[in-house]
Parts: structure tokens; sequence; C-alpha cells
């Protein structure tokens, strides 16, 4: 919502009858159609964005005895994953180091130099899910895979350095939430015991690895300072390092049965996209609606991209008409004036317009700055345009959307606006920067208007994922170089979504 560039959001009429039947005659869209308008075993079962569902099969991928009858390969393909990111948070900046205590070291010099020359033999792996463990030091929680093996050293020289008798691997898997209760620094500190003395269930183990997997893109795994969670000693990797890490190598092997390719194919395209009812999360994973694509793989990435380059016309104007029609359903008839800010591009309301402004510039300033900033917009029987959840959330003269503040307050904005009150809150918004102009849409018949809604509901999975993958794929913008094509581009997919996202997280 604040302007980033000053080059107008426009769009081109277009024929959306003669762009519907090209589309619907694509060879790549009928390629698309059949992998994402159909759903995974995953999803048929509904567990293909269930945190404990999604734990328990990757912990029987990892045992030895596993489905995928592979025997140790699936756990030697983590390690070497998880070395390669242990090595990128290793070479962090030094400041970086010292602010988050990033550890020089992850892994004993003896069992990186193994890992990577493949001469190790883990053998006895077992892998559990939800394990459960209370200790005298106050540690308490439930590991969500725990992963134990022996490991033997296939070196000519069985020198003592290059023994690992026992090894613990401890990961904590993320779909959708963040960390709770800084869970990570009581997992260390439970298994760092360990090191020294084992339990009946738990034996003692020469070295120790902590993972954290999260649902984050390999573009937002080089921009969040890694791991991203309260404990440095935990090695960050994403959903993408499973998938072309241990994953695809698995579908190559030629003795893979049939029944584990089915299993690991049916997952494959699980990552790709879930048919729960979620879109994109962002960065700070709040709750809603979340996590469409966890993973792909470059020859998924491909098609997609290919599939918005030919696309984006239709599927932009798509997706506005199906979020204005939603908007026209609860307006007032005082309300039907469309706006949009410059560098968001997205149509609005007045009312949501407020709200969604509120709702970006809110999430950088506190509830009490919000109320300094706008406070020339007093309404008449009500505090402010803004009031905090718990003193508003049943009244009818507020929006349905919960806002965030920047202290942590949940809030919800006025939605009765006259056009003299709302102009006087775009010339606040305008005092910090946000340009608000009134939006003339081109003119679609109410035919055309009623197939493009049709059309979005029809291939809802597939835009959601072509609008995924190309934010995922197109490159972070850091401030250096506010009017690079990339970054308009990445401006634009955000709004886009974003404006998704408040359409699906309104109270029914």
């Amino acid at each position: 919502m604040i302007e980033k560039s000053s080059t107008k959001s426009t769009k081109v009429r277009i024929n959306p009858f003669q762009r519907i039947l090209e589309y619907n005659r694509d060879s790549l869209v009928r390629q698309l159609m059949n992998l994402y308008e159909t759903p995974s075993l995953f999803d048929v079962l509904d567990v293909s964005r269930r945190e404990l569902s999604i734990s328990a099969f990757l912990a029987d991928l990892f045992r030895e005895d596993g489905f995928h009858g592979m025997g140790s390969l699936p756990l030697m393909l983590l390690l070497e994953k998880v070395l390669e990111r242990a090595k990128a948070q290793e070479q962090q900046d030094e400041e970086l180091k010292k602010d988050f205590k990033i550890p020089n070291r992850y892994f004993f010099p003896a069992l990186e130099r193994s890992i990577l020359a493949r001469t190790l033999e883990p053998c006895n792996i077992s892998a559990d899910t939800e394990v459960a463990f209370s200790d005298s030091n106050g540690n308490s929680g439930r590991t969500d895979i725990e992963i134990q093996c022996d490991i033997l050293p296939l070196l000519p020289d069985h020198r003592k350095t290059a023994t690992i008798n026992h090894l613990t691997i401890a990961v904590e898997n993320k779909i959708y939430s963040g960390e709770q209760d800084k869970q990570t620094e009581k997992y260390f500190r439970h298994y760092d015991a360990l090191l020294k003395n084992g339990k009946a269930n738990h034996p003692r183990s020469q070295y120790n690895l902590y993972v954290y997997l999260a649902p984050l893109s390999d573009e937002e795994m080089l921009k969040i300072p890694m791991p991203n969670c309260a404990c440095s000693h935990f090695i960050q990797i994403n959903w993408n390092d499973i998938l072309v890490g241990v994953i695809e190598p698995l579908l190559e092997q030629p003795g893979l049965s049939s029944r584990a390719r089915f299993f690991l194919e049916e997952f494959r395209k699980s990552l790709g996209i879930s048919f729960s009812d979620v879109i994109t999360s962002d960065l700070g994973l709040k709750p809603g609606f979340q996590t469409t694509v966890l993973a792909l793989n470059e020859t998924q990435k491909e098609k997609l991209v290919s599939f918005w380059e030919k696309y984006r016309d239709l599927i932009l104007w798509a997706v506005d008409e199906k979020n204005r029609n939603a908007d026209k359903e609860n307006m007032e008839e005082s309300n039907k004036r469309l706006y949009y800010t410059k560098g968001d591009g997205q149509v609005y309301s007045m009312s949501r317009m407020v709200q969604a402004v509120i709702s970006e510039w809110g999430s950088l300033h506190t509830y009490d700055e919000i109320v300094d900033t706008f406070s020339i917009c007093q309404k008449a029987n009500t505090n402010n345009i803004i009031k905090e959840v718990n003193r508003a959330n049943s009244d009818y003269y507020f929006m349905d959307q919960i806002i965030e503040t920047r202290d942590k307050k949940e809030c919800v904005v006025y939605k009765l606006w006259s056009q003299s009150e709302f102009d006087m809150f775009v010339q606040k918004a305008e005092d910090v920067s946000i340009r608000i102009e009134q939006f003339k849409p081109v003119t679609l018949s109410k035919d055309e208007s009623a197939l493009l809604i049709e059309f979005y509901e029809k291939n809802e999975k597939l835009i959601l994922t072509a609008l995924e993958t190309m934010r995922f794929s197109t490159p972070w913008n850091n401030g250096e170089d506010i009017d690079a094509p990339d970054a308009d581009l990445r401006d634009q997919l955000e709004a886009t979504l974003r404006r998704i996202r408040i359409r699906k997280n309104r109270k029914s």
C-alpha cells in the first residue's frame, strides 16, 4: 500500500471470451490443470497441510525399514542437505553471527567429511513423532520428529576421531505457524544434556543435530536471518530442500518399487499445491489462509512462469473481478466509488481502502501511532476509526478483518464512510506518503464480469499457485533500487495475494 513507484497501475482492455478460448485450447494449460486441479492422495485424506500427518510421513521416510525400501539412503540425502544449509549459516557475516549467536560450526569435522565423501553407513535407524520429554532442568515439550541411528565409518583408517557411534537428530516441522514459546531452546537444552547422560529410551549420543524445517521459499531463506527460531543451534532447511534433496533423488532410483513411487509422487504433488482452503503465507506467518505452495522443482516452476507470462492479463482481470464482486456484496450504496494506491494498484471501495491502508501501515506502527496519525477522522458515535477487538468484535459499525499492529494489538476499523470523511482520510494518508486516487475501471458487460468470476472460481488453485510461484521466483528488492522492474512485479504480486487474503479472511 505504501507508494514505492510513481508508475500508475493501468490495465489494457481485453476480450475475455477470446482469451478464455485461447486458454482452454492451450496444451500447457491442460498439463497444469491435470496436475493442479486433481487432488493428491494427501488432499483426499485431508492431511496435506496437517503437521502431525506430514511428520509421520517424514518419519517413515527416514526409517531404515520405511515404505521406500531404500534403506539408509533417505537419511543420507537429508544429512547432505542439512550440511549444505549449515555451511551457509556458518558463512553469514560476522555482525549477523554476533547478533544471533550463530555457532562457528554445526557439524563435527569427521562427520562432515564422511557425509560429503559418503563414507558413512547409517544403521539401526529409528524415527518417531511427537516424542514427549520432561527433565529435571524444567525443559519439557514434544519433538515433532526424533531420528536416532548408529553411524559406522567406512574409512580404511578407523581412527578414533572419525568414529561416531550414535547420532540424534531433532526436527521441528513447521507448515503454518511460527515458533511458540521459544520451544527450540527447550529442545536444545534437553538433547544437549543427553550427550552426557543417556536415558532408557534415549541412548547416550555422541553427536546431536537440530533441524528447523520452515515453510519458506529459497528467496525467503536468503532474506530472513537463519535460523528463524529462538535457538541458534538449529540448522534451518525448507520444504524445497526435502523435495529437491530427498524426494526427487529417490524417484530417480531404478530399484524403487511402484508402491513407493506412488507415495513419493503424491507427496511431491501435495507440496506443490494444497486443496485445503489456503493461500500464500507471509513472512510473519500470521493466522488465517496461508501456505498454498510449500515446494516446487525447477520443471514445475518453469511451466508456471510460462503460464503466468502467457495469461497474466487474464489472471489479473479475473482476480480483480472476483474481488470487486465480493466487495460489492456488502457495500452501502453511497460507498461504491473505487480507489487505488499508485504503489499497490489493487482496487477497493472506500471502506475497504481504509482497511487495506491501516492493515499495512498498522503492521509497522503501534496502535497509538495509528490513532495519532489519523486522528482527524474521528467518528461522531465512536471513539476512532480503529478499535481493539476486545472492545469491538461484535460491533456492527466495524469491519470484519482483524488487523494486528506493531505492538501486537488486534484491531478492526470503521466501515461506514461518507465522501467528506473519506477525503479527510485521503489527506492524512498523503501526509505519510500514501497516495490514494479514484479508480475508473474499464467497463465490463454483465456477461463479461460473470464469465471472469466463473473462470476464476474454476481455476482458483492453478491461479493461486502461479501467483505464488511468481512471487517466489521474483528477486527480493532490498530498497537499493525501488524502480527496478522486478520490484514493481513483486509489489503487484504481493498486493494481489494480500487482496485475496483479505477477501478470504473475512467473517462469513
